[in-house]
């Protein structure tokens, strides 16, 4: 039983750091934008992505995929993700 439950929190433990890469390559089939928060409430902006810019997915929802917009180290309290809908993109080879 003790090695059972040894091995059981091993593999949640696995299982929970594993990171799955998706990082698909998309291409824009026409303009899309959209409003993001920059510093809190205080500062709203529109980000433009332009027709055949090429974005990398970092997660694949439903119908859109999240796009970074800001690095990993965010000390100025922006919106790090922009979700694209598919109807925008096209998956590159």
């Amino acid at each position: 039983m003790r090695l059972f439950l040894l091995s059981l929190l091993f593999l949640s433990f696995i299982a929970c750091t594993k990171k799955d890469d998706i990082s698909l390559e998309y291409i824009l089939i026409e303009k899309y934008c959209d409003r993001v928060v920059v510093g809190g409430v205080v500062g709203i902006t529109d980000v433009c992505f332009q027709k055949d810019e090429i974005v990398i997915a970092e997660t694949l929802i439903i119908d859109s995929i999240s796009v970074r917009i800001v690095k990993k180290n965010n000390i100025l309290g922006a919106q790090e993700l922009i979700n694209i809908p598919l109807s925008h993109l096209k998956i590159i080879d």
